[in-house]
């Protein structure tokens, strides 16, 4: 679908932090707090923030590839935070 096609995202909210699983709402408020704290980009769509980190732990599940923890759900959280990080450098090296 060509992106003028698309219907707009309302950045203010999110479906995905008002209706779901107990994970992705919890998901969907801690992404949300950090946008709110700036620490990813203020037009950040939420919903998918959300399945960026929901979709592992569903395969994780799906696949029983280990426990769905807290400890590792918000490991993936921070990840997606952290990509999500309008500040982020991208092309440098890791050295």
């Amino acid at each position: 679908m060509p992106p003028s096609a698309r219907p707009a995202a309302d950045s203010s909210r999110s479906r995905s932090a008002t209706a779901g699983s107990p994970w992705s709402v919890a998901c969907g408020t801690a992404i949300r707090s950090a946008r709110e704290a700036g620490r990813t980009a203020p037009d950040t769509d939420l919903d998918l923030a959300v399945e960026l980190v929901y979709g592992p732990l569903h395969y994780r599940r799906q696949y029983r590839l280990g426990p769905l923890t807290h400890d590792h759900a918000d490991h993936l959280v921070d990840a997606a935070v952290r990509a999500l990080d309008p500040s982020a450098t991208s092309g440098g090296s890791n050295a």
